[in-house]
């Protein structure tokens, strides 16, 4: 099981959580990109017109490919993209990822050559639960509390204001 420590969220109190090194994840996106013989489109540490917590890039060969990092903690997670969305069911809405995709090369070589995670495809889709957020600010309890995440990775790498 997941458990996700404080400030993953991009939400914090008075203590502001680590940031990943930009150019170090850089690195991984080029070897990544090598690996599966794509093309880096591109590598940005900004937010675009979301709030979001990760860095992002995309990759094109066949497909487009997002190799998405967790801004606060070394965790990567490749998608094929995202959509958005509206549930008037639970009144969730917002910008959620596609599909989290598995590449067992990948896995290993994200951890061959860096300090950085890749989880699986299960741990991403891991529904939250009490256990794998007890660890998380009362910011960022308040922040699931209003988005109501279903899973792990919509935490991870969130699009939340």
């Amino acid at each position: 099981m997941v458990k996700l420590k404080p400030g993953v969220t991009g939400f914090y109190g008075n203590t502001e959580p680590p940031y990943i090194d930009f150019k170090a994840y850089k690195q991984v996106v080029y070897a990544i990109a090598i690996e599966l013989r794509m093309k880096v489109t591109k590598c940005s540490s900004e937010p675009e017109e979301y709030n979001d917590n990760f860095y992002r890039a995309i990759l094109k060969g066949d497909k487009k490919l997002w190799v998405l990092c967790n801004m606060h903690y070394p965790i990567i997670a490749l998608s094929d993209g995202f959509h958005y969305s509206y549930e008037s069911d639970d009144e969730r809405c917002g910008y959620y990822w596609d599909r989290f995709i598995e590449i067992p090369s990948i896995i290993e070589l994200v951890e061959k050559i860096s300090g950085f995670k890749c989880l699986t495809a299960e741990e991403f889709n891991q529904p939250v639960t009490g256990e794998c957020i007890r660890d998380l600010w009362g910011s960022e309890l308040n922040q699931i509390k209003y988005w109501k995440p279903k899973t792990i990775s919509e935490i991870l790498f969130n699009f939340w204001d």
